[in-house]
């Protein structure tokens, strides 16, 4: 998966913010509707945990780092690119 590493840390993000294997479950589901529906946003976990759905906008993805900030609360988060081939 292209954006496994963006997806392995919004999953941490979650949990660090004490998300319950539930809310865990309804993020992945959302997820996997994204990757499936061009067009569709990826959420803020920190929004999402608050009962809002925000979206990520990609600021950068080099140098095997990508970062993406929500639309809303601003919050950027840092995951492993994926490496070009």
């Amino acid at each position: 998966m292209a954006l496994e590493g963006m997806h392995d840390e919004m999953i941490r993000q979650l949990r660090a913010g004490s998300a319950s294997q539930a809310q865990v479950a309804d993020y992945e589901a959302r997820w996997s509707h994204a990757m499936n529906h061009c067009g569709e946003p990826l959420l803020c976990p920190l929004c999402f945990l608050l009962g809002e759905i925000r979206k990520l906008e990609s600021i950068s993805d080099e140098g095997g780092v990508g970062v993406v900030k929500c639309e809303h609360c601003q919050k950027t988060y840092k995951y492993q690119a994926p490496e070009a081939d």
